[in-house]
């Protein structure tokens, strides 16, 4: 199999089986051969040149003419467990072929790594691996042709949900922006949890990601062309961090200088629930981090309480010059 597709040439395939088949020779086809029967699989490993990618894979393979299903094949992999359904069809060259399948408490690391191995065809790729950490559950379906990774690339379409338990995000560019506005300067941040839900088409990976953790609540949307390795469309970031977290200098940097002066205390940027909204959006190569800054929720906060301490001082004058006639009048016309 290494042999038949490029992209794993250097992956290594292990384990027992069974096989009954049938071959009728069909030369009007892509692949010389219609095949019957079935070929039973017990334990079989596919092992890429750094770890294990899946092990004890166990579960048939249907076999009808052109056609190849797989009803459900069961498999351990990156330390959890999972399942994979596939139908493949020879008819026609390049072969096309629909899936789904699932991952349950697998290590977010090393999943995440196998697949930019596998499938990740830029130059420096590896520069995108050892970022994420955890415990993911995921759940997937898609299609897509061909058996190169510029086929397989290109034509993946699916879609999915996943979620991510005690998350740690390491090593990326937005992660280091995110967190050049809070009192940790690090390069990581870690989540409780993070869940959300992916898609790909044309080369694209979208995806959703709403996280808790103890600097608050971020809410993500945007996409990635694999390719390219740039977003697409942008990314943008939703922050809602807690007050105590955030670094009021930095956040004070961030506003128009008729507010700066305003910012006495992070109270002054918190909402009633204690909460400093600020948004960011990326743009361009990933790589690059390049990002802006969306005030907008922050600013209007900022402008409703001015306008509170500005309606606050009035009234206290008003009350203050009520109480100064009031007593004016009582020395004048008496009790």
């Amino acid at each position: 199999i290494p042999a038949m597709v490029p992209r794993i040439a250097k992956t290594t395939i292990d384990g027992s089986g069974t096989v009954d088949l049938s071959f009728t020779q069909a030369s009007n086809l892509a692949y010389p051969f219609r095949v019957n029967g079935k070929v039973q699989l017990n334990g079989v490993g596919i092992t890429l040149p750094q770890e294990p990618y899946l092990q004890n894979m166990s579960g048939p393979m249907l076999f009808e003419g052109t056609l190849m299903r797989v009803p459900s094949i069961t498999f351990k992999s990156f330390d959890g467990t999972g399942a994979l359904a596939l139908n493949v069809n020879f008819a026609k060259e390049p072969l096309s072929y629909s899936y789904a399948f699932n991952l349950k408490n697998v290590s977010a690391q090393k999943a995440v790594d196998a697949s930019i191995d596998a499938y990740v065809t830029t130059k420096n790729y590896s520069a995108y691996k050892d970022m994420l950490y955890g415990t993911l559950n995921l759940a997937y379906s898609g299609s897509g042709r061909g058996t190169t990774a510029d086929l397989m690339i290109a034509s993946q379409a699916g879609t999915g949900s996943y979620n991510l338990v005690d998350a740690r995000i390491k090593g990326v560019g937005a992660i280091k922006t995110i967190n050049s506005i809070v009192k940790d300067k690090g390069d990581e941040i870690r989540f409780q949890k993070i869940e959300g839900a992916l898609a790909m088409r044309n080369k694209v990976f979208s995806y959703t990601a709403t996280t808790t953790g103890k600097a608050g609540v971020l809410r993500e949307t945007g996409g990635i062309n694999v390719d390219q390795m740039v977003y697409s469309p942008d990314m943008k970031i939703q922050c809602d961090l807690r007050k105590d977290v955030v670094d009021i200098e930095a956040v004070r940097n961030l506003l128009p200088p008729g507010i700066q002066g305003y910012v006495k205390s992070i109270d002054f940027l918190a909402d009633d629930n204690g909460i400093v909204p600020l948004d960011v959006k990326f743009t361009g190569v990933v790589s690059e981090n390049h990002y802006s800054w969306d005030r907008t929720r922050l600013e209007s906060l900022a402008q409703k309480k001015i306008q509170k301490a500005a309606q606050q001082v009035i009234q206290q004058k008003a009350s203050d010059v009520g109480k100064d006639l009031g007593s004016k009048l009582k020395g004048l016309f008496g009790k």
